[in-house]
């Protein structure tokens, strides 16, 4: 079976986080990536992306600047045989934001290494929290990561499996409220954590793919 062709990807990891004060919570990051297989390999670039936090205290903001500045990127594409079903296989490539990869993770950001993500002035990546005892303001934060995605074709338009984290690390390096410059502990939680392909009409873009959300 060919799988050539253009694909939206849901990606959902699910995570554990522990913040300072405002205790333990289960957050949903979601994303939405435009994907294109030729010849065995996999190109894609993310459209979009949400957290979703179970706890009410604190909510995540992802400006538009921050999901445009991901990079495209390509990977092959493993298909197997397991139980009389086709099985499909990628490793997605180790994808360092706010920080130069080659050395290692900043703690602050002053350190060497620190990147602009999203050309706003502001060291690493910026995202927005809002919590109500402190208000909303930007958090300037690094983070690197890689998974596989392990699932089965089920017919000609969908792929679904779970997603399996090799690597994670996040790191809070200034905020614009010091009562945000708090550095969270997250778990990646792969029992949990899914993905579903499903093919989209040739010549779909990221406005037009059918799970982007309005803004």
């Amino acid at each position: 079976m060919s799988l050539d062709g253009v694909w939206q990807v849901l990606l959902t990891v699910v995570t554990t986080t522990h913040v300072p004060v405002l205790g333990e919570s289960r957050t949903v990051s979601s994303s939405l990536t435009l994907a294109t297989i030729a010849g065995g390999v996999q190109t894609q670039r993310m459209c979009d992306s949400w957290m979703t936090d179970r706890n009410p205290l604190a909510e995540v903001l992802l400006p538009e600047a921050f999901i445009a500045a991901f990079p495209e990127e390509s990977f092959p594409v493993e298909l197997g045989e397991s139980g009389g079903r086709v099985t499909y296989r990628v490793v997605q490539p180790r994808q360092a934001v706010g920080y130069d990869a080659a050395g290692p993770m900043p703690l602050r950001a002053e350190d060497p290494g620190v990147t602009d993500w999203e050309g706003d002035g502001r060291p690493g990546a910026t995202v927005r929290v809002r919590v109500p005892f402190a208000g909303e303001g930007e958090v300037w934060m690094v983070q690197v990561g890689r998974t596989v995605l392990d699932g089965v074709v089920l017919g000609a338009d969908r792929v679904e499996g779970g997603v399996r984290t090799l690597e994670f690390a996040q790191r809070t390096i200034g905020a614009s409220n010091r009562l945000l410059d708090v550095n969270p502990i997250v778990r990646p939680d792969d029992a949990a954590s899914r993905f579903v392909m499903t093919r989209v009409p040739d010549g779909t873009t990221c406005g037009t793919l059918p799970g982007r959300r309005e803004r």
